[in-house]
């Protein structure tokens, strides 16, 4: 199955699976870790939706009523860029 980078709404998806990702690992691991595995965790797939950020195409839509344009993605980037620096 092959991802098509410039679909609009693949970073909201991202942040969304990497949430439930963090989530279960937590729920998991809980009391036999010291944590590290899931700020692990969270730290590379902030780092990597970042970086699918900068190839995500601007100017596209995924309904009439959400448009997604390259100020959006700048934004979006900016904020994945304070989460990561956050989780650091």
């Amino acid at each position: 199955m092959v991802i098509d980078v410039g679909f609009p709404i693949l970073l909201e998806m991202g942040v969304a699976l990497l949430a439930m990702a963090v989530l279960c690992w937590d729920a998991v691991r809980r009391g036999r870790s010291d944590g590290r595995g899931v700020t692990l965790l969270g730290v590379v797939g902030t780092a990597c939706l970042l970086l699918l950020s900068f190839r995500v195409e601007g100017n596209s839509g995924f309904t009439a009523a959400w448009i997604q344009d390259r100020f959006a993605i700048y934004v979006k980037q900016v904020l994945l860029a304070a989460t990561l620096l956050t989780l650091l």
